[in-house]
């Protein structure tokens, strides 16, 4: 049996090293390198600061962007931008705006009651399967939906803060 040289196992350990920095940068440019559902109810990803002895206070009127800054948003990207007064098929009154560019999507629902927030959600839930969004949240009396981070990001949020259920699917990040 014939042995390795020095040379060849430095080789050998270079190449495995350089792989394993492959693999970790391209897990990091999915996201955080979870997969899978994460499923939150209540507040989650929300970082509370304290400035000047007052507490930041959760306000999701902040953290989803106005209706006409959406639809800016989403039509600067070339998405084919719907705006109605209904939820899907429903008679529930609601200002949802449906927005897709190829096999991209996002749809919202704005001005919604608690409760009719929470049937929207259920209705929403049933629509998108997981394998086909990133996020499905309430997020207060908002409701919506992204097929990846991307257009999330071009819709104009900057955070995944939510006070109500968010599911994260990081598989589509």
């Amino acid at each position: 049996m014939k042995s390795i040289s020095k040379k060849t196992a430095l080789v050998a350990v270079a190449v495995l090293v350089v792989l394993v920095v492959i693999i970790c940068v391209w897990l990091q440019s999915r996201g955080d390198g979870k997969t899978g559902i994460e499923k939150n109810e209540g507040l989650s990803y929300f970082t509370q600061e304290i400035n000047d002895g007052k507490i930041t206070e959760f306000n999701v009127d902040l953290i989803v962007p106005s209706k006409e800054t959406l639809v800016d948003s989403l039509e600067k990207k070339d998405f084919t931008v719907e705006a109605t007064d209904r939820v899907f098929d429903t008679d529930i009154v609601g200002e949802q705006v449906y927005a897709t560019k190829g096999k991209e999507f996002c749809a919202i629902t704005y001005a919604l009651s608690e409760s009719e927030a929470r049937e929207v959600f259920n209705i929403y839930e049933s629509k998108y399967k997981e394998n086909e969004y990133y996020i499905l949240a309430m997020n207060g009396n908002y409701v919506y939906c992204f097929s990846n981070h991307k257009v999330f990001k071009d819709a104009g949020f900057d955070t995944l803060a939510t006070n109500g259920i968010l599911y994260l699917n990081h598989d589509n990040y």
